[in-house]
């Protein structure tokens, strides 16, 4: 029986890993929720709405809608806030995604006045966790702020130092693989700046033609860059896909080099235009739970991660299921891939997402606790960003044909912080 353990040691060994996350946008058309897509993948090569639909991000319903160009949205994988601002205020909220699974930052903040820079409202925020800094843009420049309020700049703001054609500014991304900038505008133009306002190369760097509402965030795909790791043998995805991507809160649009077509949200599409965008390194669901849940108990499994899914000093994780029957024995199947398309299970509706015939298959036994949950530490401080896994818990259950009851498929890829 090979455990998950080995199977990290594995893939490590053999640096099977490939881009993949979740692409977040605050959007205008409903106040409160946050519209969601899969990023490619082994589970999803092409990218796809979320599986899971969009989440709940109830403090951010405070903010002012039809801002545009005000609006920005961050997460700090660290801590598990969210910051949204619609420019004139800003919030910080637990990520919806790990609250089944992990308690999320104790303290709710804001809404809170967001700083001025120099001119205009905030359109844009991004969080480097290892300096404990968010950067900020507004429509002509950028600066650095504390993590948490009041938002005093750190340093005198840059007027941006190139022309941009499009319009105001409407995004920045903190780049941690190179230490840069990177910015978007309305028009659908992507620059590359130093923190201390030097252009890197010509600019723009890129420039994405849309025929939506305007462009109103930018990110970096955590997974891909320098020192990442190209898709695994296992996975039908393009190398280096949506590594930055925009977005117009319609659909996410792959800046640079554009070689996978524009994904669209789960959710309606922006009627005003959205406020922000994170490619965080967010678990990916697939298709594998009986829609009714486990025959015996009823119970419906929910498996998913503690936190976000970074690496490097305090990427202490946990992989995670909870909704399960009390004191059950189970197993936890993992692989470096999921099986494509998966394997459907008797008339239950179940899925079998993970490959048992896989070389790089692993089966863990594992004991759900008087609350029905199961947490499995991972430590992920020396793995590489890019590294993907993907695995399923199976629970028994003695009136289900096959004596165990699947939970939804999770594909995980790491990422810088």
């Amino acid at each position: 029986m090979r455990t998950f353990t080995l199977l990290l040691i594995f893939v490590l060994a053999l640096g099977a890993t490939a881009p993949g996350q979740v692409a977040l946008v605050l959007d205008d058309f409903a106040p409160g929720i946050v519209f969601n897509a899969d990023l490619p993948s082994a589970a999803y090569p092409v990218g796809a709405p979320s599986f899971i639909g969009p989440l709940p991000l109830p403090l951010s319903g405070a903010l002012m809608p039809g801002s545009f160009p005000g609006g920005g949205l961050a997460v700090d994988p660290t801590t598990s806030y969210v910051y949204a601002t619609d420019g004139a205020m800003i919030t910080m909220e637990p990520h919806p995604a790990y609250l089944p699974f992990s308690p999320g930052p104790p303290v709710l903040i804001g809404p809170v006045p967001a700083p001025a820079i120099l001119g205009g409202p905030i359109t844009g925020i991004d969080v480097d966790p290892a300096a404990g800094v968010v950067w900020m843009c507004d429509p002509i420049g950028f600066a650095p702020f504390p993590l948490f309020p009041p938002f005093v700049a750190l340093a005198p703001p840059i007027p941006f130092p190139v022309a941009t054609p499009g319009g105001p500014l409407t995004g920045i991304a903190w780049d941690g693989a190179t230490g840069s900038l990177w910015f978007c505008d309305a028009g659908g133009a992507v620059y590359n700046i130093t923190p201390g306002g030097v252009p890197i190369g010509p600019q723009p760097v890129a420039f994405v033609p849309t025929a939506g509402p305007p462009i109103c965030g930018i990110d970096m795909n955590k997974g891909v860059g320098p020192g990442s790791f190209p898709p695994p043998f296992c996975s039908a995805q393009i190398p280096g896909g949506m590594g930055i991507c925009i977005t117009d809160g319609v659909v996410v649009y792959d800046a640079i080099p554009g070689v996978v077509a524009p994904i669209p949200l789960a959710g309606p599409p922006s009627l005003m235009g959205g406020k922000g965008l994170d490619c965080g390194s967010d678990f990916q669901i697939t298709a594998g739970a009986a829609p009714g849940g486990c025959l015996s108990s009823g119970a419906f499994m929910l498996p998913g991660l503690a936190m976000p899914a970074f690496v490097g000093p305090g990427a202490l994780n946990a992989l995670r299921l909870t909704g399960a029957t009390p004191g059950t024995a189970g197993f936890l199947l993992a692989d470096i891939c999921p099986l494509p398309g998966g394997l459907a299970v008797g008339a239950t509706g179940e899925v079998l997402g993970i490959n048992p015939l896989s070389p790089g298959y692993s089966l863990t036994p594992v004991l759900t606790d008087a609350t029905g949950n199961v947490a499995f530490p991972v430590g992920l401080v020396v793995a590489p960003p890019g590294f993907q896994f993907s695995f399923q818990w199976a629970v028994a259950d003695p009136m289900h044909p096959l004596g165990y009851c699947l939970s939804d498929t999770v594909t995980v890829t790491l990422g810088l912080p």
